[in-house]
């Protein structure tokens, strides 16, 4: 019995643990300063604004199963539709990836079905090794990135050359995401952690333009620090906001239903 209740002690602690904050490198920002929240506002903004894309990417891949460079067409749609078609030397389509936010399907050149399986968390882990789940890579991918749901602005820094850094906790006081600004109030840093305070993800925003009247990032490098892996992804041709029918995002193929999404056998 004394046994049983060190076990629960134990599970009570771990679970309730706060985890330890990234250190402040820069000048604290006062509360009464309006700079960080009209940054979070700005930024919101943006994202309401911005609902799909269609263009064409150059995709760099680096992890210890993977080195990928090549040229992509994609297409995305807010929260968690998307299309790559993956491009091969002459720019003919090698496979197609498609996902409607709940279904995935994946087509190679040449295979006469399609695999199709229920939408996880770690699917473009799977097939890219990018670690993002659809709808963070949509948001990235639209130029949309925004704060977690239900976090709360905890620390405001300056730091050199007019950038400024928001720190956003969860309702524990746990960091969650960290948003770098430059001087022009563009975003050009995310760093993301999980509950227990593991990084998860960090993106990079560069050579940043006008697209339709609204700065967007031709270049985003990205760190997977879960997985050791990175990725960058140059931008040529943008289209934001198109109409993006839903068929674009199913491919009418016969398909193979993955055993990855908890089936085995032939789907028609």
């Amino acid at each position: 019995m004394r046994r049983a209740a060190l076990w629960i002690a134990a599970l009570v602690v771990v679970g309730c643990r706060t985890v330890p904050a990234p250190p402040i490198l820069g000048v604290p920002i006062p509360a009464d300063d309006p700079r960080p929240q009209a940054l979070l506002e700005r930024l919101g903004e943006t994202a309401a604004s911005r609902h799909s894309m269609r263009g064409s990417v150059r995709l760099s891949v680096d992890s210890e199963e993977l080195t990928y460079r090549g040229s992509q067409r994609v297409a995305a749609s807010r929260p968690a539709r998307l299309r790559v078609e993956i491009l091969g030397l002459f720019s003919q389509v090698a496979a197609v990836l498609t996902t409607d936010g709940r279904i995935f399907q994946f087509l190679e050149a040449g295979a006469k079905q399609a695999e199709i399986g229920p939408v996880r968390s770690d699917l473009l882990w799977r097939v890219a090794r990018i670690d993002l789940e659809p709808r963070e890579a949509v948001a990235i991918l639209i130029g949309a990135t925004t704060p977690g749901g239900a976090l709360e602005l905890a620390v405001a820094e300056e730091r050199s050359e007019g950038v400024v850094v928001l720190r956003l906790d969860d309702a524990r006081g746990n960091p969650r995401q960290r948003l770098s600004f430059d001087a022009a109030g563009l975003l050009t840093r995310t760093e993301n952690w999980d509950a227990g305070g593991e990084p998860t993800w960090e993106a990079r925003f560069s050579d940043y333009d006008d697209r339709d009247g609204s700065a967007f990032a031709n270049r985003v490098d990205l760190e997977f620090p879960r997985t050791g892996a990175s990725a960058r992804v140059q931008f040529g041709s943008v289209e934001l906001n198109p109409t993006l029918p839903d068929e674009l995002f199913f491919l009418r193929v016969p398909k193979r239903v993955s055993s990855a999404g908890g089936g085995g056998g032939e789907g028609g």
